[in-house]
């Protein structure tokens, strides 16, 4: 599947300067591509130890003249820690076009915290909404795991029905929780 349907990127981009004199850091990520979009989209790390998958939120409203999620997911690639990650999600001078939820761990952070971040834009302002959220066993009833869907669950702001996600989020709360390998099998 994977094969016909994406790709998986290995970069890793020198410094370099830019028209204005600004050097740009050195960056090294994994991810895994879809054609036609950017590293970032579907998955992947960094040799930060930055971890971070994501996807699309169906809200209303999308602010046409902000920045497209898409360079959004790929500027993520280029964080050090989860902190970095977080602000430049909150960055106040363009703002996204558009929702996504990011799901982001760092393999060296000492916490061994996982984090459901929310995005979405705020009309006619040029910034974003951010709800971060740390995952505890047991959120939002999941029997010791986390789900989230394409639906923003702490925004609380109008979205379009996903019916898809609505059906994957009811059998995540009747599925029991995988402890074993054979659970995994089972499933």
């Amino acid at each position: 599947l994977i094969k016909s349907l994406g790709y998986v990127v290995i970069a890793n981009i020198e410094p370099y300067t830019l028209p204005n004199g600004e050097v740009t850091p050195a960056e090294s990520f994994t991810a895994v591509c879809y054609p036609g979009l950017l590293p970032g989209n579907a998955y992947g790390f960094n040799l930060s130890g930055l971890c971070i998958s994501g996807n699309i939120q169906l809200a209303k409203h999308v602010e046409g003249d902000k920045i497209p999620q898409r360079f959004v997911c790929r500027a993520l690639l280029s964080a050090k820690s989860v902190d970095q990650a977080v602000d430049i999600l909150r960055k106040d001078s363009v703002g996204m076009a558009s929702g996504y939820a990011y799901n982001i761990v760092s393999t060296k952070d000492s916490s061994k915290e996982m984090y459901s971040v929310e995005v979405a834009p705020v009309e006619g302002e040029a910034r974003n909404m951010v709800s971060v959220h740390i995952i505890e066993s047991g959120d939002m009833g999941s029997n010791c795991r986390y789900n989230h869907y394409n639906i923003l669950e702490r925004l609380g702001i109008p979205q379009w029905r996903d019916i898809s996600s609505q059906h994957r989020k009811v059998r995540a709360s009747e599925v029991e929780p995988f402890l074993t390998k054979m659970d995994v099998l089972r499933f």
